[in-house]
């Protein structure tokens, strides 16, 4: 107790080591501390937005200490480690931080799932943002089936377009054969006009 007694707001802690006044930690060091620091800041891991976050933070830290140590530590598993989920999961985190920042706002928000997220991933800009708007216009499904919708609406306007130029091919050329019938005719008066005069 007597030992304890200055510790009664709080645990009592042992340190390793302690840096004297002037010294600063190492890059490696700080490295690990950073990632101690988000392990222990998790309350919960249940929230997809923390968790994206936090698998972000982490990979880009041991990214660099892989860097440093030379290692060939698999930054994945790793992540999967600490994160108490799989690695495939990780890979699926990563996937969603690739997404254009409406569709990652829409994961954070709990309108897209995870797999939705990794699926949309492999789709170019566009047609994330076009998934994007499908979304806010309130349509639901998986993103796959909201692509598959995407996929009919981009195939609808390219009939439209296909039609509009047979259209257009069509006017233009009944508009050429009135010019030439029109030409025709003009040709066809003077061909009168000049036998009518001898």
């Amino acid at each position: 107790k007597k030992n304890i007694q200055r510790f009664e707001r709080g645990y009592p802690v042992y340190v390793n080591s302690a840096l004297k006044a002037g010294e600063k930690f190492t890059e490696l060091e700080e490295i690990d501390h950073r990632l101690t620091l988000i392990d222990c800041n998790v309350e919960e891991r249940d929230d997809p937005e923390d968790r994206l976050r936090h698998i972000q933070e982490k990979k880009k830290l041991l990214e660099r200490r892989k860097i440093l140590t030379h290692s060939n530590e698999n930054i994945n598993q790793a992540i999967a480690q600490s994160e108490g989920i799989s690695e495939r999961q990780v890979q699926k985190y990563n996937a969603v931080a690739t997404l254009v920042p409406e569709l990652q706002e829409l994961f954070k928000k709990k309108e897209i799932t995870l797999n939705d997220g990794e699926f949309c991933a492999k789709l170019s800009e566009d047609d994330q943002r076009r998934i994007v708007e499908l979304i806010i216009a309130g349509e639901r499904g998986s993103a796959r089936e909201l692509q598959q919708l995407n996929e009919q609406l981009q195939e609808t306007e390219r009939q439209k377009q296909k039609v509009q130029e047979e259209y257009e091919k069509k006017f233009l050329r009944r508009k050429l054969w009135l010019q030439l019938l029109k030409r025709q005719r003009g040709k066809l008066k003077m061909k009168r006009a000049a036998s009518g005069q001898r």
